[in-house]
């Protein structure tokens, strides 16, 4: 004879059965509800990537560069994807802080791109010989520099008489020498990347003094 198994029936009736399916729903509905919030957060971070691809595409990216800020994206948390476009600010500062502490390419590079992505970018040129070198270096203006073998970015957070203030981004700063050769590259529209040559100072341990020769 085959051993008896053991059936498992729901209780008939009763106050206790009534709260256990009660509950059972109310697990049934929490999970649907997470699910379904979770969902909707990534379709709303997706949404946002196709935002950033059609901009990128728009504003004549290479596809080079598009790779680029697809691995930006893929690194972000979720929520952080969700809010990228909460204001053009953030989206620029956490772009910058990426590309600052990413080793893929020389800083040159990331500044194109930077620069291409902004709408408010610094008046077009028509020949090189129109730049005048730091004079036309505005304050706040992003660049990439060069010391030796080692590229970086930098915001200009003052400009003074023939020299400008760096805020070093990212963590390069602490093999920057206190008194070194620097190489400065600035975007253009109309141009491309332009290049001064000077000396740079070490001010405190992100800052430098950028004086041209």
């Amino acid at each position: 004879m085959h051993p008896e198994r053991a059936i498992w029936l729901w209780p008939r009736s009763g106050t206790y059965s009534l709260l256990q399916f009660g509950v059972l729903l109310l697990f049934i509905y929490l999970v649907i509800k997470a699910i379904n919030h979770y969902t909707k957060r990534n379709e709303n971070a997706k949404l946002n990537w196709y935002r950033l691809n059609h901009i990128a595409t728009k504003r004549g990216l290479r596809w080079s560069e598009r790779r680029i800020l697809y691995h930006f994206f893929n690194q972000l948390t979720l929520k952080r994807k969700e809010s990228l476009f909460y204001s053009k600010q953030s989206m620029r500062q956490q772009l910058i802080h990426y590309l600052a502490s990413h080793e893929g390419e020389e800083a040159a590079n990331y500044l194109v791109l930077l620069c291409k992505l902004d709408r408010e970018q610094k008046s077009t040129l028509h020949r090189r010989e129109e730049f005048r070198g730091v004079l036309d270096i505005q304050s706040e203006e992003i660049i990439a520099f060069r010391v030796r073998k080692q590229t970086g970015l930098a915001i200009v957070s003052e400009k003074l008489d023939g020299q400008i203030l760096l805020s070093i981004k990212g963590k390069k700063y602490p093999g920057l020498p206190n008194q070194c050769q620097m190489e400065a590259y600035i975007y253009r529209s109309g141009i491309g990347l332009l290049s001064v040559q000077g000396r740079a100072q070490k001010i405190s341990h992100n800052s430098l003094l950028f004086s041209s020769k």
